[in-house]
């Protein structure tokens, strides 16, 4: 009976006094992210295939987005603040949220959906048997492509906001709040 190629590798290890003739094995972040770009490319494979629902999510996110941003314009047509918010505040608030939802739903959101299918249909028990971290391959597994180009218009958007309040933050003032986001979607994950 010939065993599977990690366990006859192991013992193969185990067996030898000297482990210096193995290959080193990379570090886990160089090898977590490898494993990550394929995930990636998996995902645009994947979406790809089917380009013109690709297309429509972007454009219904989008219209969503507007939504929001045309309910504002209305209220602010009738007046100049909202307390003291002003029209770019609320904007540039609204882009902002639009872009952590985005990353959020790009990274993290198919995956949460999908854990419950995954259970139903075994697939979970599959996952966790692979020499992976089961956590990372269940909440990484797919990428939606189309939150980022909608995060990007989010940027677009936050980026002409603050140019209308004539805002201009140096690196030092943009780090820790775009750093800030990484730890909320952790939260979320958690």
């Amino acid at each position: 009976m010939r065993l599977p190629p990690h366990v006859e590798s192991r013992r193969t290890r185990e067996s030898r006094p000297d482990n210096s003739e193995l290959a080193p094995r990379p570090p886990t972040f160089i090898r977590y992210l490898s494993l990550y770009s394929e995930l990636v490319k998996n995902s645009v494979v994947r979406e790809m295939g089917f380009k013109t629902n690709f297309v429509l999510w972007i454009v219904v996110d989008l219209l969503w987005f507007l939504l929001h941003l045309t309910f504002f314009a209305v209220l602010y047509s009738h007046v100049d603040r909202i307390a003291d918010w002003t029209k770019w505040q609320v904007i540039l608030l609204l882009s902002t949220s639009h872009f952590i939802q985005q990353i959020f739903t790009g990274l993290f959101f198919n995956n949460c959906v999908a854990i419950s299918e995954h259970i139903r249909t075994g697939r979970l028990d599959f996952m966790m048997l692979l020499p992976v971290n089961t956590r990372f391959l269940v909440s990484l597994r797919h990428v939606d492509l189309g939150a980022f180009v909608n995060a990007a218009t989010a940027v677009a958007l936050m980026i002409y906001a603050g140019r209308q309040l004539h805002l201009s933050p140096t690196p030092g003032q943009m780090a820790p709040s775009s750093s800030s986001a990484a730890p909320g979607c952790s939260c979320i994950i958690r």
